[in-house]
């Protein structure tokens, strides 16, 4: 027997900001992604899109089970926020003068929207007050709208291929996850021994030490290989497919992906934070040990194949992707730590206060008042 599950059901415990999502081209966005996918026959239906908005920025992919256990129904939850926060920070990365105050103001939205999502109401209403009162609002010509454009659908596409990969490369087969697992562990493996031999030849005992903790990592992290495996398997596939797309080459997109590839690990380590704020005091000297690692690895996997493929363009995406990463620090990651940093001994401090639950009489005044301050 088939399982029936309603909206409210599938979108359990999100944070929903409008429950009427118009996105007219995602849905042959996702069709020509899931078409184009090259997959082994599987005894398991495709994707369905259910596109939703939500304070909670995630896309994932939900799986419904019937009473025997079988796979009945599959559900590629797509958060619209996520892409709308993308963007955001897409603004930053391209404001040459005001990215600090831009960086700012959308961190601390986004510190708001995260202890929001926790009903955490007491710090989301401060942090959305800190919000609403921050300057950092910046306003592109025209033509710059346009130069941006493109960079913001290569994000949406990218969301989208990476959590279809998940699917695809690893959910479908147990036989075929391991393989895929096992040979990308091998490949990138082996790349980081290299790394270690050069570096033992320079004696550069701290890098010998960092390199060799990675190398340990993707031997024994499933996880972080599936990420690292997606990234890669997302990037070349848009590469691929995309190539000449508002006139964006293949170095353009495997820039675009490394971009929303940072934008989505600064989110994923601001939710680490704010679920683990009172024990997790080198949560940001993880977050960069991980986030160096799938650097090291996207751009040793993109690099080998533009030089299979399209030998020409080596030297312009490593030229482009250093560049990437230093402005990208420079105007978004440097001071969204900072604000964290800070944010954390806040937030510590909020937390003595009295929790606002559900059941209080001035519940709803203060959760609409969170909700229009960011929605502003």
């Amino acid at each position: 027997m088939t399982k029936w599950i309603s909206d409210k059901d599938l979108l359990f415990g999100k944070k929903i900001i409008d429950r009427s999502v118009d996105l007219p081209g995602l849905y042959p966005l996702f069709n020509q992604i899931l078409e184009r996918f090259v997959v082994e026959p599987v005894n398991i239906p495709k994707p369905k899109l259910k596109p939703y908005s939500s304070f909670n920025k995630l896309i994932e992919t939900k799986y419904i089970l019937c009473d025997g256990g079988a796979v009945s129904e599959i559900y590629l939850l797509f958060d619209a926020h996520l892409i709308e926060t993308m963007g955001d920070f897409l603004e930053a990365y391209f404001d040459e003068t005001n990215s600090a105050e831009s960086i700012q103001r959308l961190t601390y939205r986004l510190i708001a929207e995260e202890l929001y999502t926790k009903s955490n109401l007491h710090s989301a209403l401060y942090y959305s007050y800190y919000y609403h009162a921050t300057d950092g609002v910046t306003y592109f010509s025209t033509d710059r709208l346009k130069y941006i454009a493109p960079f913001t659908l290569v994000h949406e596409a990218f969301a989208l291929c990476h959590e279809l990969s998940h699917w695809c490369l690893f959910r479908c087969s147990g036989e075929s996850r391991y393989q895929q697992i096992t040979s990308k562990r091998t490949l990138w493996g082996n790349y980081f021994e290299e790394l270690i031999q050069k570096r033992l030849k320079k004696c550069d005992a701290k890098g010998v030490s960092l390199l060799s903790r990675m190398r340990e990592c993707i031997l024994s992290d499933d996880k972080i290989v599936e990420e690292c495996a997606c990234d890669t398997f997302a990037t070349i596939f848009l590469m691929e497919n995309w190539d000449g797309l508002d006139r964006l080459s293949k170095v353009d997109i495997a820039i675009a992906s490394f971009l929303a590839i940072q934008s989505m690990q600064l989110l994923a380590i601001l939710n680490q934070i704010i679920n683990q704020i009172e024990d997790s005091p080198n949560d940001i000297i993880d977050f960069s040990f991980t986030t160096t690692l799938r650097m090291l690895v996207f751009r040793q996997h993109i690099h080998s194949y533009l030089f299979t493929y399209s030998p020409d363009d080596v030297d312009s995406f490593e030229n482009g992707l250093t560049q990437c990463k230093e402005q990208f620090d420079r105007r978004i990651q440097d001071d969204f730590f900072r604000i964290l940093r800070q944010s954390k001994r806040e937030i510590l401090h909020l937390n003595f206060l009295p929790r606002i639950n559900f059941w209080d009489s001035n519940w709803n005044e203060i959760n609409d008042l969170v909700r229009m301050l960011l929605l502003d």
